[in-house]
């Protein structure tokens, strides 16, 4: 492969090196080390300059659902665009949502997805995922070092899939929307970027939060219009504001899900406030953050 460096040694495996599943672990994360940190740019027209490791995934997750969870894709005309950036605040059900994702990229592959820090520990999974271009985010809600990768991201003119809930939900309802998250939209549209809201459906019958084996049930990615935030654009997003912008966003998400998995009654649009390690309300710190971070 002519598509990145080298592929890097792994000396911690070095105790195994003479088993022979061991050398086939290694071969596969060196080939998919190859690829990492290398940008594409496809259109609906071809698959060219796409980087191996990345067409053989999409070809491996796509095979897999269809063959075992009859998968489909529903999106409407234009949703999401075939060119340019857009930004995707998805639901998250199951782990099961990130290959439906990646399976579902009308682009193959243009989009790519945040993934808590904490997948990236297995060695496999994480050159996987870094041959796909995911973004490492910390759940703490602290890691503006990962909002700052995915404003270049959009500025690259690549889409980016994020969990509108910030977490994997594991009632089967849709839980508040991410504060964090709710301004990074609002930011994404003064850019005239698109938010678009998507769902994976059957995901989590197939492999609720908890299950290590995967259930035959059909799973389906369905994505909805671009939500118009243009009221909040241009104007100071203050607490209020930002609960409006997250029921706006929840109900949108919501209107793709079927009723058993649309939030519960009680459920509040807007996630809990959290507090930083020097005692500051995390709204106030990231909203600072996100407003001095812009595109060129």
């Amino acid at each position: 492969l002519a598509c990145g460096e080298p592929p890097r040694p792994y000396g911690r495996w070095a105790p195994w090196k003479r088993s022979r599943w061991t050398r086939r672990v290694r071969s596969l994360a060196s080939f998919y080390s190859t690829c990492e940190g290398h940008h594409f740019a496809v259109t609906r027209t071809g698959i060219d300059n796409i980087p191996a490791a990345q067409k053989v995934l999409w070809l491996i997750f796509k095979a897999y659902l269809r063959v075992c969870h009859g998968f489909e894709t529903h999106f409407p005309e234009g949703s999401p665009p075939p060119r340019g950036p857009f930004l995707a605040l998805t639901s998250h059900f199951s782990i099961l949502d990130v290959l439906a994702l990646i399976a579902a990229d009308p682009d193959h592959p243009h989009t790519t997805v945040a993934m808590k820090d904490s997948v990236m520990r297995f060695p496999v999974v994480r050159h996987v995922l870094r041959a796909w271009g995911a973004v490492s985010v910390k759940r703490d809600g602290h890691d503006l070092g990962a909002i700052r990768d995915i404003l270049h991201i959009l500025h690259q003119g690549r889409g980016i899939a994020i969990a509108a809930q910030g977490t994997r939900s594991r009632t089967g309802h849709l839980g508040p929307m991410d504060p964090v998250l709710m301004r990074l939209a609002v930011q994404a549209a003064s850019e005239g970027i698109p938010v678009i809201p998507i769902v994976e459906t059957g995901t989590y019958e197939a492999m609720p939060a908890g299950a290590w084996v995967p259930r035959p049930h059909k799973i389906r990615v369905i994505a909805g219009d671009p939500i118009d935030l243009s009221p909040w654009v241009g104007r100071k997003v203050d607490e209020a504001r930002l609960a409006e912008v997250a029921a706006l966003i929840q109900s949108k998400i919501a209107a793709l899900l079927p009723p058993e998995r649309r939030p519960a009654p009680d459920t509040p649009a807007l996630g809990p406030l959290r507090v930083m390690p020097n005692g500051r309300r995390h709204r106030q710190k990231t909203s600072v953050v996100v407003r001095k971070v812009k595109l060129p």
